[in-house]
């Protein structure tokens, strides 16, 4: 999800290109705009999903539901919002 964050939703997420845009980003500052877009989609999610679900145990599914948080938090539209997620 951090890697989307930084360098788009087209960039690769194989080992290689993650490590790739994590080595790059040796000097990263949580403060920046892509910091707290990242601190604010997870603290969206941990609002979302308060307790602990075993459906959000797959990989795939929870970088999905990352990727669709971030953008409704980019959006503005996250506040309040996570009562209305479905439940899974």
């Amino acid at each position: 999800m951090a890697a989307i964050e930084i360098d788009g939703l087209e960039t690769g997420l194989r080992f290689d290109e993650i490590k790739s845009i994590f080595e790059n980003q040796a000097n990263f500052f949580q403060k920046s705009a892509a910091g707290k877009r990242i601190t604010d989609t997870l603290d969206y999610l941990d609002r979302a999903f308060p307790a602990k679900s075993p459906e959000l145990r797959n990989r795939s599914l929870v970088q999905s539901f990352a990727t669709l948080a971030a953008q409704i938090v980019k959006s503005g539209r996250g506040s309040g919002s996570e009562k209305d997620s479905i439940n899974v």
